[in-house]
């Protein structure tokens, strides 16, 4: 369906000091339109110039049409909100672009906006005339609630789509306090809560949209369970309720970010997961405009990938919506350094501003030693510029730091960094040291280094963590003492039934390890193939064992060995 334009509202009257004012009633239209699917729609504020925006009697029909024809809509919608003192009376009309003929009007009487938004009831009969099939199940998720639930919700819905997702949660959490049935204020709440990095409030807001999930239209129900999925580390089941979500609409944004952001930072069985991933957020771009979340991964694609003047537009199209400004820092300090180089940055000012800015930057340009030097110069200011409130991002940084070094072949500086991180006596550096098992794994020169440290664990193997015996066994297995390997694997497997998730998929892990070096490539290959990440988050995929990458690798090169070249 073409793209509707709705416009700021003429208010008449004086609404209460709750009341909405004529851009957010505009708002709460365009938010009823998205959550129909089948419609593509903008907010036409910023589509009108100064001059109008300052003096709205300047504003003729013409003049909306014009602005609403350069956005290549065919539809635009305006009207007028009229309080009388606690109630108010919506009037609505939706016109085309293409000629003067008015499509549709509506118009309420008037109602008592404390019970119940007026935007959303003045609206049903306008959206029921332009999608008669599906009109009334996406209203059904908005109307029936109480102004309470009604306002923050439409207000947070304008804060997330420009990527302030510290307000924006705010915002729904007041509306899921308002209404706990409000199941499609508890999933965007989720989602904004994901992009702050808070998981415990995206586990708890996914839960409460989970026990109304069957109130929602089909494609809110499906994006709910895709995103549950999400959060919990489900990849393939995320990508299969996103994309039921997508057959029912190909053009819902909704849909495309949800399965975009599962290639993003989960490991479903599809690759290559970069290029998917782009590949929705560029669906997500074409459809919508000015949406932050698609913005900002679009932008940070480009900067990876050196393709900096579609990086300055992008960032430009991003800070032009006044996305938060410590997202929006990440981005800008990638492109300058990007643009220039390490030496360029003022890093020790960088951390005394801001430190997950410096730390963020870095993990952002080192995705596949894209750009290394960058990325390698923001993780050691991290570490090198280190105050006690700054300490939290130490052991990260210093994990993707040794991680790079491997990856462009920097022994030497590897064992310096790991060194001097364990002779400070800390707990990340005693932990760290554990990193040059996983290194000489990786080809880096350091095999001396990785056997000392299983050496020294080897008398104590009774009291070691999982961790700690997953390392033991996987050197183990690789130096071809296999019955060590065993031995240590039978122990992860007892801790596995136990409950312990962890010793679980590491036990899995060697078991693939001990059959591909006995040369029993037929289990090798079943056992490996059988592994899929468990962890309960993302977030977990950081640490070593939880994403698999080693028996990724150990897998590639069996397939390879077979000549099963695209597998």
């Amino acid at each position: 369906m073409n793209r509707i334009v709705a416009f700021p509202l003429e208010v008449r009257g004086t609404p209460g000091e709750e009341e909405p004012d004529g851009d957010l009633v505009a708002y709460h239209i365009v938010q009823a339109l998205d959550q129909l699917g089948g419609v593509r729609w903008t907010e036409g504020k910023d589509l009108l110039d100064l001059r109008y925006r300052e003096d709205p009697r300047l504003v003729t029909e013409d003049v909306l049409r014009d602005a609403a024809w350069s956005r290549r809509a065919g539809y635009f919608l305006d009207g007028t909100v009229l309080y009388r003192g606690d109630t108010a009376r919506v009037m609505l009309a939706l016109h085309s672009t293409e000629d003067e003929t008015r499509i549709a009007r509506a118009d309420t009487a008037d109602l008592r906006s404390e019970t119940e938004h007026v935007a959303y009831r003045a609206i049903a009969d306008v959206l029921l005339s332009l999608i008669p099939d599906v009109g009334r199940l996406g209203v059904a998720a908005l109307t029936g609630r109480g102004h309470e639930a009604i306002q923050p919700f439409a207000r947070a819905e304008r804060e997330f789509y420009y990527g302030r997702y510290s307000q924006a949660l705010e915002h729904y959490s007041s509306a899921v306090e308002a209404d706990s049935s409000f199941a499609l204020a508890a999933v965007k709440g989720a989602q904004a809560a994901s992009w702050m990095h808070n998981q415990d409030a995206a586990r708890e807001l996914i839960s409460v949209a989970m026990v109304q999930v069957e109130s929602l239209p089909p494609l809110w129900s499906h994006f709910a369970r895709g995103f549950q999925a999400y959060l919990s580390g489900r990849a393939d089941t995320a990508v299969y309720q996103f994309e039921r979500a997508i057959q029912l609409d190909d053009e819902w944004p909704e849909g495309w970010m949800g399965l975009g952001e599962t290639y993003q930072h989960l490991l479903p069985l599809r690759a290559p997961l970069d290029s998917l991933a782009q590949d929705a957020f560029q669906k997500v771009y074409a459809l919508t405009d000015g949406y932050a979340p698609a913005l900002y991964h679009l932008t940070e694609h480009a900067i990876r990938s050196r393709v900096l003047t579609h990086a300055d537009r992008l960032l430009a199209e991003y800070r032009a919506v006044r996305p938060d400004s410590a997202v929006l820092g990440i981005l800008e300090l990638a492109l300058s350094c990007s643009r220039s180089s390490p030496e360029a940055v003022d890093w020790r000012l960088q951390m005394s501003e801001n430190v997950n800015r410096v730390y963020q930057a870095g993990k952002l340009l080192g995705v596949g030693a894209a750009q290394p030097e960058c990325a390698i110069a923001a993780l050691r200011a991290v570490l090198r510029y280190e105050t006690p409130a700054t300490r939290a991002w130490s052991y990260s940084a210093m994990v993707g730091l040794q991680s790079l070094l491997v990856a462009t072949g920097r022994s030497l500086e590897v064992r310096s960094l790991l060194d001097s991180a364990a002779a400070t006596g800390s707990p990340s550096g005693t932990v760290g040291r554990l990193l040059y098992v996983l290194d000489a794994l990786a080809g880096a020169d350091v095999e001396a280094e990785a056997g000392a440290v299983v050496n020294s664990l080897r008398a104590t193997m009774d009291t070691l963590s999982s961790t700690q015996l997953w390392n033991m066994g996987l050197w183990s297995s690789y130096r071809g003492d296999l019955s060590e390997a065993e031995i240590i694997r039978d122990r992860l497997v007892d801790r596995g039934n136990r409950g312990e998730r962890e010793a679980a998929l590491m036990a899995a892990g060697l078991s693939g390890h001990v059959a591909a070096q006995s040369g029993d490539t037929t289990a090798a290959l079943q056992r490996l193939h059988e592994l899929s990440p468990t962890a309960p988050h993302y977030s977990y995929l950081q640490r070593a064992f939880e994403s698999l990458g080693y028996e990724r690798l150990i897998l590639a090169r069996l397939l390879l060995a077979k000549g099963r070249f695209e597998e």
